[in-house]
């Protein structure tokens, strides 16, 4: 197994339980397709791990996944020691590839919208076919 093993379960540790979890797949495969080696691909996926660990510590919320969450946590992970300047562009890339969550983020308020406006609809249409 080498250093930099994708099957490593320690690799894998800090994201166990995230709401995004199923999303690291996704964004390992873009990685993979975009040439990328295990050793950035398991220093980005180290670093989501820690700033989904880093989200429920210290915001207290593991969905709030947006711009603002990113950069503190980017501010106060380069203050500790074996900060890497790669952390801050794997979450964003994370994000960039299937997550804009949390009830700060503009896409998380237009699916919430969309979902309401779907399900008005569908309420609406039931009503003028049962009256």
């Amino acid at each position: 197994m080498s250093e930099y093993s994708l099957a490593s379960p320690r690799l894998w540790r800090a994201l166990e339980g995230w709401t995004f979890r199923q999303c690291i797949d996704a964004y390992i495969e873009r990685l993979q397709a975009e040439g990328f080696s295990n050793r950035p691909t398991f220093h980005a996926v180290r670093a989501i791990g820690e700033y989904a660990r880093w989200l429920t510590d210290h915001h207290g919320d593991d969905i709030d996944v947006h711009g603002n969450t990113i950069a503190a946590f980017t501010g106060w992970r380069e203050q500790q020691p074996g900060y890497r300047h790669g952390t801050r562009i794997a979450i964003v890339r994370l994000r960039e590839n299937g997550i804009s969550a949390g009830p700060g983020s503009s896409g998380y308020q237009r699916r919430q919208l969309r979902s309401l406006s779907i399900q008005v609809r569908s309420v609406a249409r039931s009503a003028a076919s049962t009256g």
